[in-house]
């Protein structure tokens, strides 16, 4: 078991998540202890198997990167730190380089990171030339704000997901996408947006009806002269006429998401379509004319590094637009969490980001969860020219996004002082569905600061 105790609650937090990270094993481990305390003189005391280390170099409370750091130094004191993040825990690690960029010089950033960060010379390299991509991308956004809409519908629960998430049933589809609409028009002020994002769940999983007139009022309350993205996802939920029905909307992008191509993994992780399905969905959506993303999970249960590849290889062979790949995160309310099984993907990412340059596809976005597998990340590879505008956005935080339905987040950036305002809508259907009217207030209270 992990425990840390000091009397600062965020350091405890801060610390906990490196020691995690480092030590997956060990955080419900009830034989395999670490504690660490640090007491009011400011030593820090580490106990890992019952052997003691002991830290009495002066800092501040406040310096967490050399707390961690220090910790770090001390129980990897004879072997080279692996993973190449050092002490960044963070989900968003581009948002560091970006502001370390914005003040210093690129090899200032580099030595930082390095020699503060602990962080390896070719990650953070990677990460430089993220968000050098990532300037070109906003140096040509719309406006300030981007519009999402949450729909936590789905054919199948996978083992893997922890959202909110229900099984399709067309009475509560009629009912929540009533009152997604009357959300959505009870917004009072003018909206252009950068970009609108469909996502769920699995959007594609509401019938015809619910999801024309989801898209027409949409259509009829703003300007989608934008990049307009719906989440397809389970290619089971994709037909001619509902791609014909976004066609005609106005949507220019949609995600078809594998996860894996091969058929026996699929049945594993409770997705309810074969690879063949996948094939003929993308062949309609690419007849279609959409621009298309494609999700790849590595660390699926039972899968191989040759498994990954021969997935990665039929995804190119099919030439989309963007292919993003996952590392698996072990989520708490998953049934994947509590069956324990997954393999390891610290090689997988290297062998991933060769093919993916041969092939021509570039990282344009980052990111990274908790419980993670082997500390690995999330990274969007797209051609050049077709990276997706939103998340970019909504990784790096630099404008306001109105969130629509059941837990989506809203966040409103002062432009003065770049912090944001946020509000969270309920989290689950029967609450959202009965007390939309709180998320419709504040949501409007917040847009009055824009």
């Amino acid at each position: 078991m992990i425990q840390v105790h000091s009397n600062n609650e965020g350091l405890n937090l801060t610390i906990y998540n490196l020691l995690r990270e480092y030590f997956p094993s060990r955080e419900n481990s009830k034989d395999k202890d670490i504690l660490v305390d640090i007491n009011d003189k400011l030593e820090i005391k580490i106990n890992i198997d019952q052997e003691e280390i002991l830290l009495k170099d002066k800092f501040s409370i406040k310096d967490k990167t050399k707390i961690k750091k220090d910790i770090l130094l001390s129980l990897f004191s004879n072997v080279e730190i692996s993973n190449e993040y050092g002490v960044l825990t963070g989900i968003r690690p581009t948002k560091l380089v970006r502001k370390l960029l914005q003040e210093k010089s690129i090899e200032e950033t580099k030595k930082i990171l390095e020699d503060d960060y602990l962080m390896k010379p070719s990650k953070i390299g990677e990460l430089i030339d993220i968000v050098k991509l990532e300037n070109n991308i906003f140096s040509n956004k719309r406006s300030n704000i981007s519009l999402y809409f949450h729909i936590p519908f789905c054919p199948s629960i996978c083992s893997y997901c922890s959202f909110t998430t229900y099984k399709t049933d067309k009475n509560k589809m009629d009912i929540y996408i009533d009152n997604l609409i009357k959300e959505f028009k009870s917004v009072n002020k003018e909206i252009i947006p950068t970009s609108i994002y469909i996502g769920g769940g699995t959007p594609t999983a509401l019938d015809n009806y619910n999801l024309e007139r989801l898209l027409y009022e949409i259509q009829n309350k703003i300007d989608i002269n934008c990049e307009y993205t719906v989440e397809c996802g389970r290619p089971d939920t994709i037909d001619e006429k509902k791609l014909d029905i976004l066609k005609k909307y106005g949507v220019n992008r949609i995600s078809i998401n594998p996860q894996t191509m091969k058929d026996e993994t699929l049945k594993t992780i409770g997705r309810t379509h074969s690879t063949e399905d996948i094939l003929i969905a993308y062949n309609l959506a690419k007849d279609k004319g959409f621009i298309i993303n494609m999700d790849l999970i590595v660390g699926l249960p039972d899968e191989t590094i040759d498994d990954v590849n021969n997935s990665l290889e039929k995804i190119i062979e099919l030439n989309p637009e963007n292919i993003t790949v996952h590392s698996l995160s072990i989520k708490n309310g998953s049934r994947l969490y509590k069956e324990n099984k997954f393999y390891s993907t610290s090689d997988s990412f290297d062998l991933i980001k060769t093919i993916m340059a041969e092939n021509n596809y570039f990282p344009y976005y980052l990111y990274r969860q908790k419980r993670m597998v082997d500390s690995g990340e999330n990274i969007g590879f797209s051609k050049k020219g077709f990276e997706c505008i939103y998340n970019s956005i909504m990784i790096e935080e630099v404008e306001s996004i109105l969130g629509f339905g059941v837990s989506a987040s809203t966040k409103i950036l002062n432009r003065k002082n770049l912090k944001f305002k946020q509000h969270l809508n309920f989290r689950d259907l029967i609450t959202y569905n009965s007390r939309v009217e709180e998320d419709i207030l504040m949501k409007n209270s917040l847009l009055e600061e824009l």
